[in-house]
């Protein structure tokens, strides 16, 4: 395909061509290279804007200013442009500018966002998403400030990857403990003299070492000291800009590690210089700025890369597994604990930065984000008729020995691509095809009820070719919502079904929610009809919730303005009488629909939904900040916002043993969460006082009932 890549040019870097070798963008154009793509770049800086003199004689009736100019018209001469991918990052282009070069091309628009559009992006940038075909970002919040906006489309690549010609493990001559802070003098060259020397000859330096502060100096006075200190290897590493919360976080994690701990906090570091540093790092510590609470940024990748222990204030499971590959913390205080261990233990260290580098080297270069980005943009998928498959995502022995005695599998562990199934005949067809579901079971010490699920699933499921991924949370528990995205991540249908353990078919349920999407388009999410243990349908499918709704439901209020309002005395106070006589809590409900019919909602069960796969990729899965409870809200007002519709499917129908996972936790326990993910699905969606009304009334809601028992 031939691509026309527009990309701001960082001046702070070494010039080269297209691009400055260390700039991501020039990751992405030999990624594109390499995988076939012919790339035309047309770059730009913030300080120089060129004007599109020959588009007016083309566009009469258009007038807005036009900024890509002879570059762009020597890109795009006398070919056939597929798609436009815009790396975004200064305040350039028009609105106008990007509808011109669609409307001429008549290509997709792509765009690499590595901010949040709302709170870093600029106005510009923000005014061109009804033009975005398809916006790729490194975080989900950040795409659904997309959508919001007016884009078609996002996917959470994310764009962050690593380049293995340049993320690579230096070795060098020397340890450094001490880095130079602040000196502008000092850059990275093609053929650069050792870095030490020109760390010794710099006029001005700042030394940060043990427990001391950042200390000006010159090389006349500390050169002795500072050829002792570079002797000794990095303990704890960070490089980025310093914020005033990370200055303020950094200052707090000196305080709590001891003095021989060696932390070095370096600001502006480049190139070569970067690698160097990196490279002698024992731990690299990556904080991520507070509007990218779900993503990933370089830092996330490179550290790895570079052979360093990455700790963490986020990671997702499916990009690098917490515990294994990289550690997450919370505090100042969880990070030093982290570092005071791992600085401890050699091996535990060095065997988790191994098993990170393999990982990041394997899943997270350029080369697969362009894999999946060209997916997104165009996606041929054949499904296998008559093909099952079962993948368990941890496999335990006990799961393992219950669940794959089956002639047809798929065994795939954690990030494994191992593949163990019969018959033969559609071995290479499963590597390759994606199947028609995707079938995603979080389990927490329902094995039993997890055996009647999957038995049913195989035994009634004959229409779609289908895999059962299983993820079990008994012994690591991720919550519903990390669960369910690390199955996401390991998913190869076109349809994701997320069902509860405690849930079984009796029909071809499965089939029959696949038809009803395939038949409709439009919709993007759906559910079945739930049948209780007893046989009652259970009241699914209901609108988007309001939290002084979900403040009467949750406290037993509801209940007791029924009784007021049918007896009259709420009837004269406005808000409350319409509650007491249930009119509100009825059409949040939907109790005016017959559960046994096909009716259009706003918010499906998370205990049996279907979901588009390709919507998940582009809104991210579930926002794992909220663990058991609002995890299918969120979902649902996400897939809603996308611009796709969301169904109750009564035509199909399946059991279901409710609360099987939660009665295994403490009471109290389950209390406590929910509430919290009341407050965290409210302010997140900008119902921050309702949210803490909320959460505050089922606290002691369940502190009384705690006392009663």
């Amino acid at each position: 395909m031939r691509i026309l890549f527009l990309s701001p040019v960082n001046p702070k870097l070494t010039p080269g061509e297209p691009l400055p070798r260390w700039q991501m963008q020039a990751s992405w154009v030999r990624a594109l290279a390499r995988q076939g793509h012919e790339v035309r770049v047309v770059k730009y800086t913030p300080d120089k804007r060129i004007r599109l003199e020959w588009g007016e004689r083309i566009w009469r009736n258009i007038r807005a200013i036009r900024e890509i100019g002879p570059a762009f018209a020597k890109a795009s001469a006398g070919k056939q442009i597929g798609l436009i991918i815009y790396s975004l990052g200064a305040d350039v282009l028009l609105p106008g500018t990007i509808h011109y070069i669609k409307a001429k091309l008549g290509a997709p628009l792509a765009v690499l966002s590595g901010v949040s559009p709302i709170k870093q992006g600029n106005p510009r940038e923000r005014a061109m998403a009804p033009l975005v075909d398809l916006a790729a970002t490194n975080d989900q919040g950040h795409g659904d400030e997309w959508l919001g906006l007016g884009a078609k489309r996002t996917v959470v690549l994310p764009i962050a990857a690593v380049d293995p010609e340049l993320h690579y493990p230096r070795n060098t001559e020397f340890g450094l403990d001490a880095i130079l802070d602040g000196v502008s003098s000092i850059r990275s060259a093609r053929n650069p003299r050792s870095l030490r020397r020109r760390l010794l000859d710099s006029e001005e330096v700042r030394v940060l070492s043990g427990s001391s502060s950042m200390i000006s100096e010159t090389p006349s006075s500390t050169r002795q000291k500072l050829e002792t200190v570079l002797e000794r290897d990095i303990d704890v590493l960070f490089a980025g800009t310093l914020t005033p919360e990370r200055r303020r976080f950094f200052d707090r994690l000196r305080k709590l590690l001891p003095d021989r701990v060696k932390m070095v906090v370096k600001e502006f570091v480049w190139e070569e210089e970067y690698a160097e540093l990196m490279s002698r790092a024992k731990i690299g510590i990556n904080l991520l700025r507070p509007e990218m609470k779900l993503g990933a940024n370089l830092r996330t990748f490179e550290i790895p890369a570079f052979g360093a222990m990455e700790i963490t204030g986020f990671c997702r499971q499916e990009w690098l597994a917490p515990g294994k590959e990289v550690e997450v913390f919370r505090s100042a205080e969880e990070a030093a604990g982290l570092v005071k261990k791992y600085l401890r233990n050699d091996e535990a260290r060095q065997k988790m930065a191994e098993a990170g580098r393999k990982r990041v080297i394997k899943e997270h270069t350029f080369d697969k984000r362009v894999e999946k980005l060209m997916e997104m943009i165009s996606v041929s998928s054949a499904t296998l008729d008559g093909v099952s498959s079962i993948r368990s995502a941890r496999n335990p022995r006990s799961l393992r020995r219950r669940l794959l005695d089956s002639e047809e599998v798929r065994v795939l562990s954690g990030s494994s691509s191992m593949i163990s199934e019969t018959p033969s005949s559609v071995r290479s067809k499963l590597k390759t095809n994606l199947l028609d579901v995707s079938v995603c079971i979080v389990n927490y010490k329902t094995d039993r009820e997890l055996e009647r699920c999957v038995e049913s699933i195989r035994k009634f499921t004959t229409g779609v070719s289908y895999e059962i991924i299983v993820i079990d949370n008994s012994t690591d528990n991720r919550w519903y919502s990390g669960g369910n995205n690390l199955a996401i991540g390991q998913a190869r249908g076109k349809y994701v079904l997320f069902l509860n353990p405690d849930c079984w078919v009796t029909s071809d349920v499965i089939s029959e929610l696949v038809s009803f999407m395939d038949k409709h388009p439009r919709v993007g999410a759906v559910e079945p009809r739930q049948v209780d243990s007893s046989g009652e349908i259970l009241p699914t499918g209901s609108l988007t919730p309001k939290w002084w709704i979900d403040l009467t439901e949750m406290t037993g209020l509801s209940k007791l303005f029924g009784r007021l309002g049918q007896s009259g005395v709420l009837g004269g106070l406005g808000g409350l009488g319409r509650l007491g006589q249930l009119g509100e809590l009825d059409k949040y409900r939907q109790v005016e629909f017959d559960r046994r019919e096909n009716w259009r909602t706003e918010v499906v069960s998370g205990a049996a939904a279907m979901v588009r796969k390709d919507i998940l990729d582009e809104i991210g899965g579930f926002d794992e900040r909220l663990k058991l409870y609002y995890t299918d809200v969120d979902l649902c007002r996400r897939v809603k916002n996308s611009g796709f519709e969301i169904w109750h499917v009564g035509e199909a129908a399946l059991r279901h043993k409710t609360r099987s996972s939660t009665s295994k936790l403490p009471w109290d326990r389950v209390n406590f969460i929910y509430a919290r993910d009341a407050r965290g699905y409210y302010r997140k969606w900008g119902e921050k006082v309702g949210g803490e009304i909320l959460y505050w009334a089922m606290r002691g809601n369940g502190a009384v009932i705690k006392l009663i028992k």
